[in-house]
């Protein structure tokens, strides 16, 4: 099991700080790196790098899987909102791919 991530061991609130900004897009992996630095933390570049095209590549993953399954994903979303603090489970139904077909 791999470790976990600078970015994951920073405190929540901050790391929601870091999440946003990168989703946000506004800021470059310097100004995070000098607004964590500033906080005390040290986060390379390289990390912060590494979590930006994670974060953006499981995102991108889950758009698509969104416009494939919209129903599944409007169901989701529905539970997400009634829940906000979590506590509960997904069932995805995903179909398998036939024999002999490319999925």
């Amino acid at each position: 099991m791999s470790r976990k991530s600078t970015i994951d061991r920073l405190p929540p609130l901050t790391k929601r700080e870091v999440i946003d900004w990168i989703r946000a897009g506004r800021h470059t992996l310097d100004e995070m790196e000098d607004f964590l630095k500033a906080r005390g933390y040290q986060i390379s570049r390289s990390a912060l790098g590494r979590y930006k095209q994670a974060l953006e590549g499981n995102t991108g993953v889950l758009i698509a899987w969104c416009e494939a399954h919209p129903e599944e994903c409007a169901r989701i979303a529905a539970t997400l909102e009634a829940n906000p603090d979590g506590g509960f489970t997904f069932t995805l139904k995903v179909p398998k791919a036939r024999k002999g077909k490319s999925a």
